[in-house]
């Protein structure tokens, strides 16, 4: 099982690595008398404590069985350049690689012995699923409605907070608390995380239309062939009307995926 799991944090080809840094951690702490026990000897060492480190590693735990339980749902084929767990163990294996993760996470978390913290971790997961369902309805929406509205791109941005975001932004969040920082830089915590969560989520679609497969470290153009509209193609969408309908057809026809691009 572990070694199921693992395979998911190996390599530095996909666009989310370096958010696994620390250094919003080391950030919320200056001079603080509370990271006077470093965790390491290296580059954060003096400004992290350990709790906080603990909660890092958690929060890789929660991606990490999210891609795990993402590749499944969307049967993808690699990840970070390497044949996905699904392809390599089977659904079932791959499924249970995610759910042994979440146990883990669970684990360390009540380790912390935080309410608050606690509290905001097991929301992520919640919102994880959460953010799922608003992606599969949408698609419904989309087949019975294929025309843009303004709540066509505030439906993405909140089902993007639920299943990308939302883990960045609470975890920046609970990394403040246990700083025991002020409510002023508790919510700019949060705030930054949230941003960067939506940032890195729009970088992701775009790169889906832009890169290779190769360069992106998993299948390029999957989200055309799931029939997702992402951003890039909402905005299109916005000025081009006729793109509706490829949209509500989810692009299966032929030829379909070739004008969005081309549109693009």
């Amino acid at each position: 099982m572990p070694k199921r799991s693992r395979m998911y944090s190996r390599g530095a080809e996909e666009v989310d690595r370096p958010i696994t840094s620390p250094s919003v951690l080391a950030d919320a702490n200056p001079a603080s008398p509370l990271t006077a026990q470093s965790v390491d000897n290296g580059e954060f060492a003096d400004s992290v404590l350990p709790s906080q480190r603990r909660l890092a590693e958690i929060t890789e735990l929660i991606h990490t069985a999210s891609l795990l339980h993402d590749d499944v749902i969307d049967t993808s084929t690699s990840r970070r350049g390497n044949a996905s767990a699904n392809i390599e163990f089977g659904n079932k294996m791959a499924v249970l690689a995610g759910d042994f993760l979440l146990g883990r996470a669970s684990v360390a978390l009540a380790r912390l012995r935080d309410p608050e913290v606690t509290e905001l971790l097991a929301t992520v997961i919640a919102n994880l699923v959460e953010g799922e369902f608003m992606q599969l309805k949408n698609t419904v929406l989309d087949e019975r409605h294929p025309v843009f509205t303004d709540e066509t791109i505030s439906y993405y941005l909140q089902k993007t907070y639920l299943k990308s975001a939302s883990l960045i932004s609470k975890s920046c969040r609970a990394a403040a608390l246990l700083g025991d920082h002020s409510i002023e830089v508790v919510e700019a915590a949060y705030q930054y995380g949230k941003n960067l969560g939506l940032a890195f989520q729009l970088v992701d679609d775009m790169l889906d239309y832009t890169v290779s497969g190769q360069e992106l470290g998993k299948p390029a153009g999957a989200d055309l062939e799931l029939g997702l509209a992402t951003a890039p193609l909402l905005f299109a969408w916005k000025n081009n009307g006729e793109l509706g309908t490829l949209v509500g057809r989810k692009f299966a026809q032929q030829g379909d995926v070739q004008m969005v691009n081309q549109d693009l």
